[in-house]
Formats: C-alpha cells, sequence, structure tokens
C-alpha cells in the first residue's frame, strides 16, 4: 500500500515538474503564452501553474475524453484536437479566475492549436516514462 502511494506521489510530482518547465519555457522563449505576477516568485508561480495545467490535462481532459467518445469515433478523432485546444482555454480561465495572483493570456488560435500539440507530446512522452 505505501509502495503504491509513494509511486503516485513521485509520479505527481515529476508530472509538476515537467508541466512547470514547459509552461516556463513557453513563458520565457515564445510569445505564445504571457504571465503576469504580482508576487515575486518564479518558482512559486509556475509550479501553482504547473498544478492547474496537470488539473486541466489529466482529470477533466479524461472527463471530457469519455464524454465526447462518440464523437471522437465519429470524426476520426480529430475532435481530440478540438478538446485540446478547449483545455488550453479552460486552463486560461481557470487560472485568471481562482483569485490567485496571476494573468495568464493565450494570444491566438494558431498558437493554442500548437501549445495543446506540443502539450499533447509532452503527456504522451511522460506516460511513456515509466517511475
Amino acid at each position: 500500500m505505501w509502495k503504491r502511494l509513494f509511486r503516485i506521489l513521485k509520479s505527481l510530482l515529476f508530472n509538476v515538474l515537467i508541466y512547470g518547465i514547459f509552461l516556463f519555457v513557453l513563458h520565457q522563449y515564445t510569445d505564445w503564452f504571457w504571465i503576469e505576477a504580482t508576487e515575486y516568485d518564479v518558482f512559486l508561480t509556475f509550479i501553482l501553474l504547473a498544478i492547474l495545467f496537470w488539473i486541466v490535462n489529466n482529470i477533466v481532459k479524461a472527463v471530457l475524453k469519455f464524454l465526447s467518445l462518440p464523437l471522437t469515433y465519429l470524426t476520426f478523432w480529430s475532435s481530440v484536437l478540438v478538446l485540446n485546444v478547449i483545455l488550453m482555454y479552460v486552463f486560461e480561465y481557470l487560472v485568471n479566475g481562482s483569485g490567485l495572483w496571476i494573468t495568464v493570456k493565450i494570444w491566438n488560435f494558431v498558437q493554442v492549436v500548437l501549445m495543446s500539440l506540443v502539450a499533447s507530446f509532452i503527456a504522451f512522452l511522460i506516460k511513456k516514462i515509466k517511475l
């Protein structure tokens, strides 16, 4: 029991760390993702963003994928891309409406599509890494 709990906790921390690095790189080196934080602790800001991103990418996405499963098969999996784009906007809404000192702005639709593809690729790589 404790081994399983430790493995889940280790996996969660690894996911949050990877998503935090992903969001930090997007913020620093691209203009796809703009963050304004009134607090100056960059580490805490990106850890909170990574936790929210993990919640959206793993929990909300799982529920929405289950609910849209018939549509996914009818559209030959192209609706998954639309679902990923919607999740990026859900992430933006959650962060901006959470009452935190962080403001996130995702600029345009093409950048959201690219960001969702990169996020999906990172999620795929995280699932392939066995911890």
